[in-house]
């Protein structure tokens, strides 16, 4: 059968035979398999925070908390990005990051995997122990600045250390 005959529905076939209709319910198909993790990535453009920091947190956070847990495939660089609505470059950097942590691994040509829930120590435990520490004390007087009280704070310090922990 020649690729150029028209099929039923009048439309062209594509040069591997398949109808367009059927090429686009396959490729809905495979975003449909990545469509977990665009639920769970929220980035704001409006934000101070940098994009490219903004990604890096949500998946740590996702790592973190179970969301992403090890074996999961993250969707490729540029499916990422577009749904995004970001610059590629930036989502190929914030996985570089976190391969360089060595929560992801990524082979060109055959994706990102998460191969860890923990990161790799980058340094001495007491240099990392100050790291956390400031960005806890970071975090909280941001909070302080915001006008939210103290129970306020408490409380969802609480809640994030449950949904954090709670498979511990």
């Amino acid at each position: 059968m020649s690729t150029d005959a028209p099929t039923r529905r009048g439309g062209r076939r594509s040069p591997q035979g398949i109808g367009f209709f059927d090429f686009f319910a396959k490729a809905l198909a495979i975003v449909a398999e990545y469509d977990t993790i665009h639920i769970m990535l929220t980035i704001s453009l409006a934000s101070p925070v940098p994009i490219h920091d903004q990604l890096v947190v949500g998946l740590r956070g996702l790592i973190a908390s179970g969301k992403l847990a090890e074996g999961d495939e993250l969707p490729p660089v540029r499916q990422l990005a577009a749904d995004l609505g970001i610059n590629l470059n930036t989502v190929a950097r914030a996985y570089r990051e976190l391969t360089d942590a060595g929560l992801l691994a990524s082979a060109r040509g055959r994706g990102t995997i998460v191969i860890a829930t923990v990161e790799r120590a980058s340094g001495p435990k007491a240099e990392e122990r100050k790291r956390i520490e400031a960005s806890i004390a970071a975090a909280l007087g941001d909070a302080k600045l915001a006008g939210l009280s103290r129970d306020t704070v408490e409380s969802t310090v609480q809640r994030q250390i449950e949904r954090l922990w709670k498979h511990a």
